[in-house]
């Protein structure tokens, strides 16, 4: 049976720092300790358009946006409060 492990914000500050530096997604997974798949995941969610300072873009990852977005979903994970419904 295996064992399912979140990703942490140190890991997305981990995946931040090799992302941007241009390392493989496969070499973050090894670096990290998590499969690839789950960095393919992590960093379709926390991409963002970059501008540089000649006006050109570039696609960079932030671990504050990933994060956001974690802890927006699962804020509505879970049963609804009783209480609202009085």
């Amino acid at each position: 049976m295996r064992k399912f492990k979140t990703i942490t914000y140190t890991m997305r500050l981990k995946i931040e720092a090799l992302y941007n530096n241009g390392f493989q997604k496969t070499k973050i997974a090894n670096e990290i300790g998590t499969t690839y798949t789950s960095v393919y995941r992590e960093i379709k969610r926390g991409l963002y358009e970059h501008r540089n300072t000649d006006y050109t873009t570039s696609t960079m990852y932030s671990a504050e946006i990933a994060q956001r977005d974690h802890d927006t979903k699962m804020s509505k994970c879970g049963r609804p409060i009783k209480l609202g419904n009085d």
